[in-house]
């Protein structure tokens, strides 16, 4: 009768996995930043074409945006965007800035996820 042989073997490199799980950081760290520049982004075009009370168009074209290490920032040098800031006239209430931010709330939801999603690929 023959000799039953039961056993096997798997060999599993995991340089491929390694490889992949070193890169992560850095990988977050760039979806990380792009996310911030498109969701400011976002915010800086949705308070232009929605939300700022045009008068001469000034305050409007003045609206920028940057990004630091961990954050956004969008707004105006404008001396007087302080007093449209704190309220509106074109839409009765307070904050170009802020209604643009609030209303992009989604936006920069799916933005995030779609960048990290893509950074872990």
């Amino acid at each position: 009768m023959a000799k039953k042989n039961d056993s096997f073997n798997i060999t599993i490199d995991s340089r491929l996995l390694d490889s992949f799980l070193r890169s992560v950081p850095s990988r977050l760290a760039k979806a990380r930043h792009q996310s911030l520049e498109d969701s400011a982004q976002e915010v800086q075009n949705r308070a232009k074409d929605i939300y700022v009370p045009v008068v001469t168009g000034n305050l409007k074209r003045s609206i920028t945006h940057e990004v630091k290490r961990d954050m956004a920032i969008v707004g105006t040098d404008v001396e007087y965007a302080e007093i449209r800031e704190k309220w509106n006239r074109k839409t009765g209430t307070k904050g170009y800035l802020k209604l643009a931010l609030d209303a992009s709330g989604k936006a920069i939801e799916q933005i995030f996820y779609k960048n990290l999603e893509k950074a872990l690929k």
